[in-house]
């Protein structure tokens, strides 16, 4: 969540976030020390020493990259890894293997397609689904307008003046 230093994301030497997940009072010591900040061993709930150790925490994580780190830390047993990229989690194999990606060929304002999220679970039968693509871009607009009682003239006015 970030309210705490040592549960948080940290960005890296090379620009990506990476995720330190040290809740139990062993993980943050353990995590203390190999990252050298000792000073903040025995002080993982003295909120008076948060900006300090977030400020520290910060400098240490910018000294390598994600990668680096994730490997660094997991060989110490520490609960630490990148933060995936959005490509990244699309790209992996649990994504792929569930039902989570629905992809919809042939539109004629999408050339290349277009894959949507669902609903990232299964129901044995039946279940949430997508039967039709998205609408386009501002196709409801004049409906929207006319539920907030703009009147045919003003959406014409509107249109002319290029608003929508």
């Amino acid at each position: 969540t970030g309210a705490v230093p040592w549960y948080g994301t940290y960005e890296c030497s090379d620009g990506r976030r990476f995720s330190l997940g040290s809740i139990e009072p062993h993980f943050y010591e353990a995590l203390m020390k190999v990252v050298g900040l000792e000073e903040f061993l025995g002080r993982q709930h003295e909120t008076d020493c948060y900006d300090d150790m977030r400020s520290k925490l910060s400098a240490v994580m910018a000294t390598r990259t994600a990668q680096e780190w994730e490997e660094f830390l997991c060989e110490q047993g520490l609960p630490a890894a990148r933060v995936a990229t959005m490509p990244e989690v699309l790209a992996g194999e649990h994504v792929a293997a569930g039902p989570l990606l629905h992809r919809f060929e042939g539109l004629p304002w999408a050339r290349e397609g277009l894959t949507v999220t669902t609903a990232g679970f299964r129901y044995e039968r039946g279940g949430p689904r997508i039967d039709t693509p998205p609408p386009t871009l501002g196709a409801d607009t004049e409906a929207i307008l006319a539920e907030l009682d703009f009147s045919a003239a003003e959406i014409d006015r509107m249109r002319r003046e290029g608003v929508v």
